[in-house]
């Protein structure tokens, strides 16, 4: 297979599947997606394991799944100078000619120059070590970037497989490593657009395409209760959400509000989320005198959002592509969750939204960077009240074939469970 270290791998394909996932922060309330497939693959691998760089404990009451990710083990890798000493002593006595190779690895893929290499080392053996006393023999690592070199490296210092699940900043904004992704068992991305992005750059990697997927609400079969909370507009009810970050295009929201004001337009306008931009965001609203029209809102735990989409008229997330880092969004996850809650979506025209909205049939799509575009579309929208139903359904029909929870969770544990018995 491309980028095998010749004989680092034992044979496992006969060894039941015990893996940990490695992420970032957990849990972190803003990759709810994460945290649900996590909670969902302990019902398949009943040994589950966590691993983190830091626990985020103020994050658990935004959590919609918390009672089963409690359940599920979960270690932040050691600060303690005496844990890290250990670790490193461990894996030197039990490893030594891997110990030595995984740290010229890391130095090689960062620079030998580069503090940055040393540092990923340290995180890769504090991580093999805690695989290896849990008794761990496949790690799957969330985003491409950092985590997926720790794991990277970890991984070749046990002699286990590893597993990549690639997102959205990770691959535009962040700068994954080439032996990171191409030696991965398989890397799974979220969006064709992403797919597409790493085989044109690792051409050899083993890249496939499993959407998040969201558990279904119940609806009724003309939809109905999803209208009854919806008193006809005006005013036209409109939601928002997301990290408050340049990709998500609040800025852009809000000066297509101060068109549609100027316009006459009856509406009201909650964005929620928090972040860099949120003194920002809090200013342009003001500036604009849209006090009264626009709010920007803390965050919320996930029923509680999911209760504002049930009640909006329009979901609206003009996301753009970061014009200094590249970085953009994925299939945004808010996108989906409002459209399953029977929201109307209007959003732009970006290769990865087109996966999921088509303009007039499940939602409305504006062009990027264009807030006259954006409070022409919103009211375009506005205008095609009476299809709103048509869209909802049309647009359920999308969630159920192609973003449905149970069916790409068991794609993600087919490519997994493949990935281990082929190593």
């Amino acid at each position: 297979m491309p980028g095998k270290w010749a004989g680092s791998m034992p044979n496992l394909s006969e060894a039941p599947l015990r893996i940990a996932f490695f992420v970032d922060t957990f849990p972190r309330r803003t990759e709810n997606f994460i945290l649900r497939e996590i909670a969902g693959a302990l019902r398949f691998w009943p040994h589950l394991r966590v691993y983190c760089f830091r626990e985020q404990t103020a994050d658990w009451g935004y959590v919609d799944c918390r009672d089963t990710l409690r359940r599920i083990p979960h270690t932040p890798l050691t600060s303690r100078i005496c844990g890290i000493l250990m670790s490193h002593l461990g894996c030197m006595a039990r490893f030594p000619s891997r110990y030595l190779a995984v740290l010229g690895r890391s130095l090689r893929i960062h620079g030998f120059l580069n503090p940055i290499g040393l540092r990923r080392f340290d995180q890769a053996v504090r991580l093999a070590q805690l695989a290896r006393r849990d008794g761990v023999n496949h790690l799957h690592a969330h985003f491409v970037c950092e985590t997926a070199t720790v794991c990277h490296l970890a991984a070749r210092m046990l002699g286990v497989p590893y597993t990549l699940s690639a997102h959205a900043r990770d691959l535009w904004a962040g700068k994954p490593k080439r032996d990171v992704i191409q030696e991965a068992e398989c890397c799974i991305a979220c969006s064709a657009e992403a797919r597409d992005h790493l085989l044109r750059e690792f051409p050899e990697a083993r890249v496939h395409l499993v959407h998040h997927g969201i558990a279904h609400a119940a609806d009724s079969a003309n939809g109905n209760e999803r209208d009854s909370a919806r008193p006809e507009p005006p005013p036209l009810r409109i939601v928002s959400a997301g990290r408050f970050i340049p990709k998500k295009g609040f800025d852009i929201l809000i000066a297509a509000c101060a068109l549609l004001r100027d316009r006459g337009l009856d509406f009201h306008c909650g964005i929620v989320g928090n972040g860099e931009l949120e003194g920002f965001l809090k200013e342009s609203v003001e500036n604009a005198h849209l006090a009264d029209r626009v709010q920007i809102l803390p965050f919320e735990p996930y029923g509680q959002l999911r209760q504002r989409f049930a009640s909006a008229h329009l979901c609206v997330l003009p996301c753009r592509i970061d014009s200094k880092t590249g970085d953009r969004d994925g299939i945004p996850n808010i996108l989906l969750e409002s459209m399953d809650c029977g929201a109307v979506v209007v959003s732009t025209s970006l290769p990865t939204i087109r996966e999921l909205i088509e303009n007039g049939v499940t939602g409305f799509l504006a062009k990027p960077e264009d807030p006259a575009d954006l409070a022409r579309t919103i009211e375009e929208a506005l205008r095609n009240h009476a299809t709103w139903p048509t869209i909802w359904r049309q647009a359920r029909q999308v969630l159920m074939r192609e973003f449905d929870f149970q069916t790409n969770l068991e794609r993600f544990r087919r490519l997994i469970e493949g990935a281990h018995g082929n190593s």
